[in-house]
């Protein structure tokens, strides 16, 4: 899908993204036709036509627009803006639409699937790089942090529990996740020795959470 289409949009797409995620909760990635879309739009069918070529770029457009609606955290902390984060994102992964996707992805592993797949990805570490970029301005991280890095496990850690364990992740449990990735990037200064006042990369943090 080209740039300008991603980044123009018709007059309803609010409404037209909204019958896209509601199509593919009720019927999967099989079950999205133009048509029906449209339908549940309240446009007409030509309307889609004009501004996507094919069903895969219309629910691109409509995951990247979820995206776009999620403020970027700040939080005061890339700990604190970590764990928002995963609050925000976490919901939309383990929707309907959200595991039907993935299932889709999984069954069929065709090319326009797995460009899905990567578009989901880009914007997260699209997001992700401002609150690294942000935690290193603040010597929370070095400034080497590898965010695909990052964020890759972050997206594993948040797959693992929820599609293959079926468990929620959240509370304390995404909170010893984003610790643990946090420890291996932290500035040297909090890496071998106490943290400083106010800082949230202290490798005690995940045995006092469980304390609590």
């Amino acid at each position: 899908m080209s740039d300008s289409v991603a980044e123009s949009r018709p007059r309803r797409a609010k409404e037209i993204h909204k019958a896209t995620l509601s199509l593919l909760s009720d019927k999967g990635m099989h079950g999205i036709t133009f048509e029906e879309v449209a339908k549940r739009a309240g446009v007409h069918r030509s309307t889609l036509y004009r501004w996507w070529p094919d069903k895969y770029a219309l629910v691109n457009s409509a995951v990247r627009a979820g995206y776009q609606r999620l403020p970027l955290p700040d939080a005061g902390s890339i700990r604190n803006d970590l764990l928002a984060e995963l609050a925000a994102i976490v919901p939309t992964v383990d929707s309907a639409a959200g595991r039907a996707l993935t299932a889709a992805t999984i069954e069929e592993q065709s090319a326009e699937l797995s460009g899905l797949t990567e578009c989901f990805i880009d914007a997260q570490l699209e997001r992700g790089q401002s609150i690294v970029t942000r935690a290193i301005e603040r010597d929370e991280a070095r400034a080497d942090t590898v965010v695909v890095s990052l964020f890759h496990s972050l997206l594993g850690a948040i797959g693992l529990r929820v599609f293959l364990l079926c468990q929620a992740f959240e509370g304390t449990h995404a909170e010893h996740v984003v610790d643990v990735l946090l420890a291996g990037s932290a500035p040297s200064h909090t890496a071998s020795g106490p943290a400083p006042a106010g800082s949230t990369l202290n490798p005690q943090t995940p045995h006092q959470s469980e304390k609590k």
